[in-house]
């Protein structure tokens, strides 16, 4: 694997294309110090609320234009939370954007950056956002996820509620008729689950699940 040029893989899924260190180690970690200078400055990062008063489980910053979690829009300035205006997109954001989209194929301009923290207890994958203008839809335009940490793991979609079921108990040892039989369904489902599961986790067996699990209770 050339940690310089990263590796491409392509189309994983039908619509991306998935690069594997992408950016050299120093690299990453400059991005890293850049990320956190701004989670830390004049406009920080925060949790928003969206609709209902339900917090989302990850730290989140807006760049070039602010999305509004109450009412689902984009806007200039941050009016559900401090009133602040959003930050501009850095520079070097939108080159490492730009040249991850041409080695996809695309010419690219972003307008909009997120940067997201997550934890341990996070849970949101990548998804198509229902705010998108159908101009944008339509004229097929890319989305650019740059994920860091040695421990991240990329989904797609993410998983069912059934499957996160199905995979917290393989996690803890459960044999498949098991898991049916806590879950009240068929042994066959069950399988059905799993296979979905595992190819959105990027695993191939039973143990590999078990053995992510081991790894975060003794990092955690």
């Amino acid at each position: 694997m050339n940690s310089e040029l990263g590796t491409w893989n392509p189309e994983p899924v039908k619509g991306l294309s998935l690069f594997r260190c992408f950016l050299p180690l120093p690299a990453q970690q400059q991005l890293w110090a850049q990320c956190d200078t701004l989670a830390h400055g004049a406009v920080p990062m925060y949790t928003p609320t969206v609709r209902g008063g339900r917090p989302m489980s990850v730290g989140m910053l807006w760049l070039g234009r602010h999305w509004n979690a109450l009412t689902y829009g984009y806007e200039p300035t941050r009016s559900d939370f401090d009133q602040a205006p959003a930050p501009p997109i850095p520079a070097s954001f939108r080159e490492l954007a730009a040249r991850a989209a041409e080695q996809a194929g695309f010419t690219f301009a972003p307008d909009i950056c997120i940067v997201n923290y997550y934890n341990e207890t996070s849970r949101m994958g990548v998804h198509q956002d229902k705010d998108e203008s159908r101009e944008s839809l339509e004229a097929g335009v890319p989305i650019v996820s740059v994920s860091l940490g040695d421990t991240a793991r990329f989904v797609v979609g993410g998983l069912t509620r059934r499957e996160d079921e199905v995979i917290g108990y393989v996690r803890r040892g459960f044999a498949n008729k098991q898991i049916g039989d806590a879950l009240a369904i068929r042994e066959d489902t069950v399988k059905k689950h799993l296979r979905s599961a595992y190819l959105k986790l990027g695993v191939h067996r039973r143990a590999q699940v078990i053995t992510s699990a081991a790894q975060q209770l003794l990092t955690g």
